[in-house]
């Protein structure tokens, strides 16, 4: 009896072994394709953003965190090789590991989409503020900073909710300083121009007494 039950225990296990095997050999012919697309994906990704001159362009280091022809190979590479990873796992009818890495891949493509915003962004306010500063006028250093400030602050509020991160508070923060500052040189032009204005003021007033 007990040998019986081995041999039907062994059966059933050959027989599991076997109707798994043939989605097994997909989900890995799968997994060699995507990992060989990553790589591939990732070196064209590289190539393009090097002849570009992308980091020379918005003045970004060669290497590092922060070189786009560093980071943007590593995203794209990792994003195609876990498409293939939840393919793969989906082939297997492991559903709940495929949504999971399905969520990562959304993620990580999210992160590309913020880092697209906030290089744009940046490209753009480098060359605004350049600009301001290259007018040499008074106070254009200042005003260049302030500017760089603010359009880099509303880029990031633009970037963040591509990754998640809710910018209520952010924004609600954007406006209390525009509203300080703006009400700052409310005050500063007032007191600047108080005695311009009496002086116009007491013109006019000679004018119609007249």
């Amino acid at each position: 009896m007990n040998g019986m039950s081995i041999v039907t225990a062994l059966g059933q296990l050959v027989n599991s072994t076997l109707a798994i095997l043939p989605s097994l050999v997909g989900a890995t012919i799968i997994w060699i394709s995507g990992l060989v697309l990553a790589w591939v994906l990732s070196k064209i990704t590289k190539e393009i953003l090097l002849r570009l001159r992308v980091d020379k362009r918005l003045n970004l280091p060669a290497k590092g965190i922060f070189s786009t022809a560093e980071v943007f190979p590593t995203i794209v590479f990792w994003a195609v090789f876990l498409i293939s990873v939840q393919e793969g796992l989906s082939q297997l009818g492991l559903e709940v590991l495929s949504t999971f890495f399905g969520n990562v891949v959304s993620f990580l493509g999210g992160i590309i989409e913020a880092l697209v915003i906030i290089l744009v962004g940046y490209a753009l306010t480098d060359y605004v503020t350049k600009n301001i500063r290259e007018t040499k006028k008074p106070f254009s250093e200042i005003i260049a900073n302030f500017v760089f400030f603010i359009m880099m602050y509303i880029v990031f509020a633009l970037a963040l909710p591509f990754i998640g991160i809710d910018t209520t508070l952010i924004n609600a923060i954007l406006v209390i300083i525009l509203a300080s500052i703006g009400i700052g040189l409310a005050i500063a032009i007032g007191l600047g121009l108080k005695d311009t204005i009496a002086r116009i003021a007491k013109k006019y007033e000679k004018q119609l007494t007249k």
